[in-house]
Parts: structure tokens; C-alpha cells; sequence
């Protein structure tokens, strides 16, 4: 016997990014156009636009006693292109999901672009170490 889904049908077929659920008429998009673990404010029900990639967010308001910078699309300092899934970034931001900050002038060639983890962990960077002396 050669048998018919019956039940509902997708938003234009879910677009070929995501599998259509019948029985409820919902589509489960793939990565990157809109699933479950994608991270979106906006996320097309037909599986049309594509999400970017995301990062802790450089800003926002804790939400939580333990949480206070939640994961958000292009680390929430950027545009997210819904044709390409590309993040653009605003300035002084880089990266795939704007999770880097860049360097003026790239340090003007007198210094190493760093992240902010990385220099928290230094302990001789001036003018935060103890040994700098502001007597004369």
C-alpha cells in the first residue's frame, strides 16, 4: 500500500534548511537558519534567514544573583546579515561573533594587541603594577 502523510504542511516547505513536523505543522530548522540552539533574537519559522554566530555579550543586565552576560548573536555589538549569517561588527569590535575587541591603529606597531582575560592575568603591565613609582 503506498500511504500519504496526512496532516499539517510547513511554511513553504521549511526551504529545504529544516525537517517539517507534521503532525503540528512546524518546522525544525538546521544550524544556522533558525534551530533550537541557535542563538536569535529573530528566528524565521519557515527556515528562510540564517542566524550568526554568537559570543558572551559585551554588556547587558544581570538576569540572575550568578548570571550577568548572557550568550547573544554577533556578541550583541553587532549587525547580523539574515541573508549570509554574517556578523557585521561595530567598530572596535572583530571577529566572527564580534567576540574580539581590536586595538587602535593595531598598537601603531609599538605594542601587542591583547585581550582583556589575557591582561588581567599580567602583573607587571604599567600603571598597574606595584612597582611603578609616582615619586619623584
Amino acid at each position: 500500500c503506498a500511504c500519504a502523510v496526512i496532516g499539517a504542511n510547513c511554511p513553504n516547505d521549511c526551504n529545504g534548511h529544516g525537517t517539517c513536523d507534521y503532525s503540528n505543522g512546524v518546522c525544525n530548522c538546521d544550524k544556522g537558519w533558525g534551530s533550537e540552539s541557535d542563538v536569535s533574537d529573530y528566528k524565521a519559522l519557515d527556515c528562510s534567514l540564517r542566524t550568526c554566530p554568537s559570543g558572551i555579550s559585551w554588556g547587558g543586565v544581570a538576569d540572575s544573583s550568578t548570571t550577568a552576560r548572557t550568550s547573544k548573536e554577533c556578541s550583541g555589538v553587532g549587525t547580523c546579515n539574515k541573508l549570509s549569517g554574517e556578523c557585521k561588527c561595530r567598530a572596535g569590535f572583530s571577529g566572527e561573533a564580534c567576540e574580539l575587541s581590536t586595538c587602535p591603529n593595531d598598537c601603531s606597531g609599538r605594542g601587542k594587541c591583547i585581550t582583556m582575560s589575557a591582561m588581567a592575568e599580567l602583573t607587571t603591565i604599567a600603571p598597574f603594577n606595584n612597582t611603578a613609582s609616582t615619586e619623584s
